[in-house]
């Protein structure tokens, strides 16, 4: 080992090679330098060393002292490592300032669904079931049941057991709980989005809805009677209603000219807005609702069978009383109602409403309910059957009105002259005393805007309005005439009994 390592330590001390300089090549500069001499000059052993520092960076073989990295200029450093870098790594790096933009698509197209795949979403299957089989519910239906906690929609986290929420994230618990209940406008967009889906993608035609009970609750939320509920009828059939979950889901109207169009505008809207839009019409045709008198002058008018509007006016203003005393309303988001407006049955109905609402299932005991031991009194004697029983027939049976009273020779309007047609876009425009209370009364009713529901019945108006025209000149080309007789006939047409 000894003779294998001589050789070595003989050319270092003679060369200068090792540890830290470059050697040269044998018979270069460093043995004629040796071979001349006598001298080893500085020159000769420090021209190495820079042509050392010089390469330096080349030769990644060579070794290099830790005391030469600590010296390294950094931003020599960093200029290298920049020049360095391939054209494809600068490629890399462009490539993620575009990802912002494919973010917010993303982002965007999450939000999207999102809104279809939120606890609304679920409100929109039961509708569809419901239509499916034919039940005659309303949007508000669900609402009630919601605001009830009747239907596990707020704050349903609460009913599971922990080992299902334990994992969740904060923006999962709060997709999950709502804070209120959906808008029927939010669950019918919903509704007819699945509903034209499903017809599309696997052909499942969702049926029309259940029309005639449906009509009659619109009727009843109206406080109407049987006469209202037939004119109405008869008149949803002149407009051509859509009575379909969604307008696509219906024939389409006959085309006559190339522009017609071939759906009328607000044939998407819910049908308990179209109904009561209808029911709206036929007051207005009956009553004229604009602060001017109208007074039947024939027996075999139906306005005959309709009550007085000073008492029509009376029962609706009643019924709104006694839903805002009832405990629908109490508990509706909406209420501005306190306790000191609650009677003692209403007290203990809204404590047992707070036990269900704000406790855990499992926490709900009868025997041992928290309710109890904070409130430790007895209930009202009155069952809550006969309650409810009390409530549905004050609700279905108002007071007897009496008739409009015929007048053969008053210089009153008759129903259906003077018709006035109330443009929904002025904004400065006001709406008469009248029309306006049955105007609130239905959008309290539909849980819509007001501003929606005078809308679905001026287009109703503007149909009716160019129906009327159509027959006028149908008959005036039949009889050769147009007189009080054409309109007489046009009138029958209208509200003749099925």
């Amino acid at each position: 080992m000894a003779n294998v390592l001589e050789p070595y330590l003989y050319l270092q001390e003679q060369h200068g090679f090792g540890q830290n300089k470059k050697s040269s090549a044998p018979g270069e500069e460093g043995s004629d330098g040796k071979r001349d001499g006598e001298e080893s000059s500085d020159e000769d052993n420090q021209a190495p060393k820079e042509e050392n520092d010089d390469n330096e960076d080349e030769d990644g073989k060579s070794g290099s002292s830790s005391s030469d990295d600590d010296s390294e200029d950094p931003e020599l450093a960093k200029l290298l490592r920049e020049n360095s870098e391939s054209p494809s790594s600068s490629d890399n790096d462009e490539q993620p300032r575009s990802q912002p933009a494919d973010t917010e698509r993303k982002g965007k197209g999450r939000f999207i669904h999102q809104e279809y795949d939120s606890p609304a979403g679920n409100i929109s299957i039961l509708m569809i079931a419901c239509w499916t089989m034919r039940f005659p519910v309303m949007y508000m239906d669900f609402v009630r049941l919601i605001e009830a906690y009747e239907l596990p929609y707020l704050d349903s986290l609460r009913l599971l057991p922990p080992s299902l929420t334990l994992h969740l994230t904060k923006q999962n618990i709060q997709a999950l709980s709502p804070h209120f209940a959906p808008t029927p406008m939010h669950m019918h967009r919903l509704t007819s989005r699945l509903a034209k889906l499903m017809f599309r993608s696997y052909n499942i035609l969702t049926p029309e809805c259940n029309a005639a009970p449906l009509l009659w609750r619109a009727v009843r939320g109206l406080q109407g009677n049987p006469t209202l509920y037939t004119l109405t009828k008869q008149l949803a059939h002149t407009l051509s209603l859509t009575l379909t979950i969604h307008y696509s889901l219906a024939p389409k109207l006959k085309k006559l000219k190339t522009r017609d169009p071939e759906h009328h505008k607000y044939d998407n809207a819910p049908p308990e807005v179209s109904l009561a839009a209808t029911v709206i019409v036929v007051l207005k045709l009956v009553y004229g609702l604009d602060g001017r008198k109208r007074t039947p002058k024939d027996i075999h008018d139906p306005a005959c069978a309709l009550p007085n509007l000073s008492e029509y006016l009376i029962a609706i203003k009643e019924l709104e009383e006694r839903e805002r005393k009832s405990k629908t309303s109490i508990l509706s988001a909406s209420s501005t109602s306190s306790a000191l407006d609650m009677d003692n049955d209403m007290l203990d109905d809204y404590l047992d409403f707070c036990e269900k609402a704000l406790l855990p299932r499992e926490n709900r005991n009868i025997e041992h309910g928290v309710i109890r031991d904070y409130f430790p009194l007895t209930r009202h004697s009155s069952t809550p059957d006969e309650g409810v029983r009390s409530e549905v027939f004050e609700d279905s049976l108002p007071d007897a009105m009496s008739a409009v009273r015929i007048h053969e020779n008053s210089s009153d309007l008759g129903p259906g002259n003077a018709y006035a047609i109330y443009h929904t876009q002025d904004v400065l425009g006001s709406l008469p005393e009248d029309y306006e209370k049955i105007v609130n009364r239905a959008a309290t009713w539909a849980g819509v805007e007001e501003d929606y529901v005078c809308g679905v019945v001026e287009r109703f108006e503007r149909r009716l309005a160019g129906w009327w025209d159509k027959v006028r000149r149908e008959k005036a080309e039949t009889l050769g005439r147009v007189d009080d007789e054409v309109c007489r006939i046009c009138i029958g047409q209208l509200i003749q009994h099925d």
